[in-house]
C-alpha cells in the first residue's frame, strides 16, 4: 500500500489504495471462493456433505472472510486484469498461499478451542488448490476475452 506523509509526519494510506476498482471481479471472486469450498468438501466427502459435515458453514464463513481480505491486501482488486502477465499470476499464487495458510491457522485454532467440530485437513489443501485454479482461470479468461 502506498503511504504519503501527512502534516504531522505520520504515514497514512492514500484514498486511491482503498478503492476497489474491480467490483465485478470481487463479486466473481466471492462466488468462486464459495464454489471452491463446496467442491473441496464434495471431493473429500461426496455430495451429501451438507447433512453429514456440521463444520462446513463455519469453515465457509471463515473462508470468505479470510480470503477476501487477504486478496484485497495483496492488491488483487486494484489491478487491470485485461493485461494480465505471469508476474500478476505469481501475485495471485502468493495471495492464495497466504490466504490458505491464514485459513489453516484460523480453522486449527477454532478446532482446538471447540468452536468448530473437528474435520478433515485435506479439505483445506483441496480448497487452496481449487481457489488458485478458479481465480487464475477467471483472470486468464478476462485477458482472452478482452
Amino acid at each position: 500500500m502506498l503511504m504519503i506523509p501527512s502534516e504531522r509526519g505520520s504515514k497514512t494510506p492514500r484514498l486511491d489504495d482503498l478503492i476497489v476498482r474491480n467490483r465485478y471481479i470481487l463479486v466473481a471472486d466471492l462466488v468462486l471462493i464459495c464454489v471452491s469450498a463446496c467442491l473441496a468438501f464434495a471431493l473429500r466427502f461426496d455430495l451429501g456433505f451438507l447433512s453429514e459435515r456440521p463444520e462446513f458453514l463455519a469453515i465457509l464463513g471463515l473462508t470468505l472472510l479470510i480470503k477476501a481480505s487477504t486478496f484485497f491486501a495483496f492488491g488483487l482488486y486494484r489491478r487491470y486484469w485485461r493485461y494480465v502477465s505471469l508476474d500478476d499470476m505469481l501475485v495471485v499464487a502468493f495471495a492464495v498461499m497466504a490466504a490458505s495458510v491464514l485459513l489453516t491457522i484460523a480453522v486449527a485454532t477454532a478446532w482446538s478451542v471447540g468452536f468448530i467440530p473437528q474435520g478433515s485437513r485435506a479439505v483445506l489443501l483441496i480448497d487452496g488448490l481449487l481457489t488458485f485454479v478458479l481465480l487464475s482461470g477467471l483472470r486468464g479468461g478476462i485477458r482472452l476475452v478482452g
